[in-house]
């Protein structure tokens, strides 16, 4: 009697392989989507600590929430005053709130700021994919700062009080805008208080690929830009273009008219809640566009 072992014929072994390759692409998908999801909870988590850190700035430092940008007083310009000193580099919104995520107590100089900074993936964006470790969309500054956590700040505490009015000129908006810098239009630090205005409506920090949201004043469903859809190197477009990335937590294979009402991204408002929102929700909360008595969110008047 021939007892060996018979072993797998040819045909066995491609239908196990088949059968293993049809799980495999099943399961993927699954795992993909779940890990997306866990990525999604996570930023919301950390969107979260960021507001509470907000309000901790605002008890030690007057009622004041920290500017999106300070910039260096080496750039020049005649209000130096209120820039840092020359070679203690440019401050972000996320430098200012480091002491109360990190435990970095003192930064006082351009060292301390790259310890701190070595410490910010604790509080990024899981899901943020760093391109490099340049900002093309910084404030007054093309080279921009090398701290990016997949998160960026708006700069207009009251953005639509200042452009509600047609035809009103930038210029007294931006100088009450959040940020100081190198130019001689300088702006402020803002009381927590004026920021949370309508807080649970108003958003403050958002997904985004930069650190600075730069808010267009209408919006436009068919030719808005936006993150991934801005071309790398494209020249910004103030009218057009609405620096938030709108499909960090949705499939990659969605379009930019779809992402528009989509809920892909996650956004820190003014109240301390962070939610999901659509690049839509997004920018009616960064503009600050008030309701109407329908409840119906209103765009800005034609120019």
């Amino acid at each position: 009697m021939n007892d060996r072992r018979r072993g797998f014929t040819l045909v066995e072994l491609l239908v196990v392989i088949g059968i293993i390759a049809l799980l495999v692409g099943i399961l993927l998908p699954a795992l993909s989507k779940a890990k997306m999801q866990a990525n999604s909870v996570k930023c919301l988590s950390n969107l979260r600590q960021i507001g509470q850190a907000f309000f901790l700035y605002e008890r030690d430092y007057n009622g004041a929430w920290p500017v999106c940008a300070h910039h260096d007083a080496s750039g020049g310009g005649t209000v130096l005053a209120k820039r840092y000193p020359a070679g203690h580099g440019d401050r972000q919104w996320m430098d200012f709130l480091a002491p109360y995520i990190v435990g970095k107590k003192t930064i006082a100089e351009a060292r301390d700021l790259e310890e701190a900074r070595d410490s910010y993936d604790k509080f990024a964006c899981p899901s943020f994919v760093r391109k490099g470790d340049k900002d093309p969309w910084y404030f007054g500054n093309p080279l921009g700062p090398t701290s990016l956590i997949g998160y960026a700040m708006t700069y207009h505490p009251t953005y639509y009080e200042d452009r509600m009015y047609r035809g009103m000129d930038f210029g007294p908006a931006r100088r009450r805008m959040a940020a100081i810098t190198r130019t001689d239009i300088d702006g402020q630090y803002v009381k927590g208080s004026v920021w949370r205005k309508h807080g649970s409506e108003r958003v403050v920090v958002a997904d985004a690929d930069g650190s600075i949201v730069f808010t267009i004043i209408q919006f436009h469903p068919i030719n808005i830009n936006f993150q991934p859809f801005v071309a790398e190197g494209a020249p910004f477009n103030e009218k057009t273009t609405f620096l938030v990335n709108g499909i960090r937590h949705t499939k990659p294979s969605t379009t930019r008219q779809q992402a528009i009402k989509v809920k892909g991204m996650n956004a820190l408002f003014a109240d301390g809640h962070a939610s999901t929102v659509t690049v839509r929700e997004c920018w009616v909360g960064m503009t600050y566009v008030p309701r109407d008595r329908s409840g119906v969110f209103l765009d800005f008047p034609s120019n």
